[in-house]
């Protein structure tokens, strides 16, 4: 698991601040994107974006924090802030809830595909997107042709 380091951090830092149970969840998405436009490409983009959030459980009530720094010194000030926020909902909760015991739970699962999109070059893509949006525009009465292709690898610990 490739943020196993960081969820550690977050855990630990958690109930050292006194969480009863806190759990984290750590994501990346990467996303892709191609457009064209009448035979034009008119869009290329490719981003990504990262988070984690930590969710702790203090004297009966939740509390949550997340943030989009992902460096220790955030891992330990989000983890914290969680824990406050816990704490503070248990001053003011009308009445508390009780956690069941329950072990770690740790899964994957992979999309099945025939082709994995991230071998699929810029140019092919472009290529196909082409090919799709001129056959578009081959049809009579359309005055605009336009394809996009999206493609997102996301990653969850």
């Amino acid at each position: 698991m490739e943020f196993e380091g960081e969820a550690q951090r977050a855990l630990d830092t958690a109930v050292s601040c006194k969480a009863e149970y806190a759990d984290v969840r750590i994501g990346r998405v990467r996303d892709q994107h191609a457009e064209v436009r009448n035979g034009v490409v008119n869009g290329l983009t490719d981003s990504e974006s990262i988070g984690f959030s930590v969710r702790a459980f203090v004297d009966g009530a939740w509390g949550f924090a997340s943030s989009a720094n992902v460096t220790s010194r955030e891992i330990d000030r989000v983890s914290a802030l969680a824990v406050d926020i816990a704490r503070a909902s248990a001053a003011v909760k009308g009445h508390g809830i009780e956690l069941l015991p329950a072990g770690k739970f740790v899964d994957t699962y992979r999309t099945p595909f025939a082709v994995d999109p991230d071998s699929v070059s810029t140019d092919e893509r472009i290529r196909y997107l082409l090919d799709a949006e001129a056959e578009i525009r081959a049809a009579r009465g359309v005055p605009v042709g336009r394809a996009g292709l999206d493609v997102w690898r996301t990653q969850k610990s």
